[in-house]
C-alpha cells in the first residue's frame, strides 16, 4: 500500500470482479484448485442481488439444457458444502408453486409442466383444494391456479454468497472491500491491469462478475452488453411457527410472460429460521438506485395481505432493495470475451443462486484450461461484441 492505505501493483492469477454469488463460486473452486486469486467488490459481499432475493430454488422458469443441468449439480453441492462442514446452506426441497390468475395462464402452464414432467421432474398443475394442499393458508380466491414443482425449495444467499467467499479466502484468496473498478489497462487487446479507486491489481486473467453493473463497467472497453436491470423490494418478518411449505413465485416467470414498464408481483418464502421473505416488486429505476421504495413497499404489503389475508398482521422487521439484472436475450453471459481474450464473462445469470455452484465449478474448470466452453456457445458474450 501507498501511504494514503491504496493497494498498488497487488498481482494474482485471476482477478474476479464482484463477490456476489457467482464471483464467489468461481473465486472458491480457483482457489481450491491452486490458483491465486484475488476479489474485487464495490461494495461489500453479497451487497446486490445475491443479497436482495428470496433464497428459492428455481426450476420451470429454465429451458432445458446447461442450466437445468447445473441446477441439478448444485443441489448436490450444496448438500457437499455442508456434510464437509464448511458453511451452512439451508438447503430444503420443499416443492414451490408459480401462481396463475386467469385461464390463459393455467392453459400456458399446463405446457410447461408437461415438458418438465416428460424430462422426469415432479410437475402439475394445481387448481382450487389442491393449491391449499400444499399451502393451506393461500387465498385461492385470488389465485386461481399454479405450476408446482416437487424440485424446488429454499437456500440461504447470504449464508451461501458469504460461506463461497470466505472459503475462497481460506484457501489464499484476497478480498477486497468497497473497491470500485474505474479502468482497464491494456497491452495489446488483453488486460494488463484493473485500475480500481484504491489502486491498481494485475492478473493474467479477469473475471467479471458483476451483474447489474456489467454494461457500465464493459463499456470502458468500448463493449455493449445488453444487461438492464431493476429494483426489487423485499421485506422480512418476524420468525413464526412453519405457515408456508415453499417458495412462491410470480407465474409469469415460468410461463414467460413479460411486463412493460412498473410492475408489482409476488413471491415469498419461509425460511428454516420461521422468517418470511416477501419480495418480487420489481421497478425501473436509473443510477443503480437501491433506495427503499415507500410505493414498493406498500405494494407488497398489500399484496401479501390480499394472497394471505390469515397473515396479514405478520410483523415486518427490515425492508431493502437490491439492482437486479436481466439481459436482453435472457441468456447468461458466460465465457471468454472475443475482443479481450483474457476476459471470462459470468454476468446475468437468471436465479443464480440456484445453479451458481456449477455454474462457478465450469467456468474455473474453463479458466484451468481442464475443459472448454463448448456446452455454453450459445450463452458467448461474442453475441454482443
Amino acid at each position: 500500500m501507498d501511504d494514503r492505505g491504496n493497494v498498488v501493483g497487488a498481482g494474482a492469477d485471476v482477478i474476479v470482479i464482484g463477490a456476489g454469488v457467482v464471483g464467489g463460486a468461481i473465486a472458491y473452486y480457483l482457489s481450491k484448485m491452486g490458483k491465486s486469486v484475488i476479489i474485487l467488490e464495490q461494495d461489500e459481499v453479497a451487497s446486490g442481488a445475491s443479497g436482495g432475493n428470496n433464497g428459492q430454488i428455481s426450476i420451470i422458469d429454465r429451458e432445458p439444457g446447461i442450466e437445468l443441468e447445473w441446477a441439478n449439480e448444485s443441489m448436490k453441492m450444496y448438500r457437499g458444502y455442508e456434510d464437509a462442514g464448511e458453511f451452512e446452506t439451508d438447503l430444503d426441497i420443499t416443492g414451490g408453486l408459480a401462481l396463475f390468475y386467469n385461464q390463459e395462464e393455467i392453459e400456458i402452464g399446463r405446457e410447461v409442466v408437461k415438458k418438465y414432467s416428460d424430462l422426469g421432474y415432479k410437475c402439475s398443475i394445481l387448481v382450487g383444494d389442491e393449491i391449499k394442499k400444499q399451502e393451506p393458508n393461500i387465498n385461492t380466491d385470488v389465485v386461481m391456479g399454479a405450476a408446482y414443482c416437487g424440485e424446488e425449495g429454499r437456500l440461504n444467499p447470504f449464508s451461501i454468497t458469504i460461506g463461497l467467499v470466505d472459503m475462497a479466502v481460506s484457501r489464499g484468496a484476497r478480498l477486497y472491500q468497497n473497491t470500485k473498478v474505474i479502468d482497464f489497462v491494456l497491452e495489446g487487446n488483453l488486460i494488463k491491469e484493473v485500475v480500481t479507486d484504491k489502486g491498481s491489481f494485475l492478473g493474467d486473467t479477469v473475471v467479471v462478475a458483476t451483474g447489474a453493473w456489467t454494461r457500465e463497467l464493459m463499456s470502458k472497453l468500448g463493449l455493449d452488453y445488453r444487461i438492464f436491470y431493476g429494483r426489487g423490494t423485499l421485506m422480512v418478518t418476524n420468525p413464526i411457527e412453519p405457515c408456508i411449505k415453499g417458495p412462491i413465485v410470480p407465474g409469469c416467470f415460468a410461463i414467460g410472460t413479460l411486463y412493460e414498464g412498473d410492475w408489482n408481483l409476488l413471491g415469498l418464502t419461509q425460511h428454516k429460521n420461521g422468517t418470511i421473505t416477501i419480495g418480487q416488486d420489481t421497478r425501473a429505476v436509473t443510477n443503480y438506485n437501491k433506495g427503499v421504495s415507500y410505493d414498493g413497499t406498500i405494494g407488497l404489503a398489500k399484496a401479501f395481505a390480499k394472497h394471505f389475508p390469515n397473515l396479514k398482521d405478520l410483523d415486518v422487521v427490515r425492508v431493502w432493495s437490491a439492482v437486479t439484472p436481466h439481459v436482453e436475450d435472457s441468456l447468461p453471459i458466460y465465457g471468454y470475451s472475443g475482443k479481450y481474450p483474457n476476459i471470462f464473462m459470468a454476468a446475468g445469470l437468471k436465479g443464480a443462486l440456484t445453479i451458481a455452484p456449477a455454474a462457478g465449478l465450469m467456468a474455473a474448470r474453463i479458466i484451468m484450461g481442464e475443459t472448454d466452453d463448448n456446452l455454453v456457445a450459445d450463452y458467448s458474450p461474442t453475441r454482443f461484441e
